[in-house]
């Protein structure tokens, strides 16, 4: 059988991804164990640049500690200014 490379489609919004979300590759393939809600369920998660965008932008301010690393911070904060 010939090796098909089929597009990856963001989880989110359904787009194939282009170039910068297949550069980023925003994916996780995750097994969850227990304590969770999803206990053994595997998780699947493709995200778009743009997606990833907006869920972070979501839940950021939902975190006690920030999940952006100090330089990273200064710099988003100064890049989105």
């Amino acid at each position: 059988m010939d090796n098909v490379n089929f597009p990856i489609i963001c989880s989110v919004c359904g787009k194939p991804f282009g170039f910068w979300d297949e550069q980023e590759d925003l994916c996780m393939d995750k097994f969850i164990g227990y304590g969770s809600k999803y206990d053994l369920c595997r998780i699947r998660l493709n995200l778009c640049c743009s997606c990833f965008d907006v869920i972070l932008d979501w839940l950021i301010p939902q975190c006690v500690n920030s999940p952006i690393s100090e330089f990273e911070k200064d710099l988003v904060d100064v890049l989105t200014k």
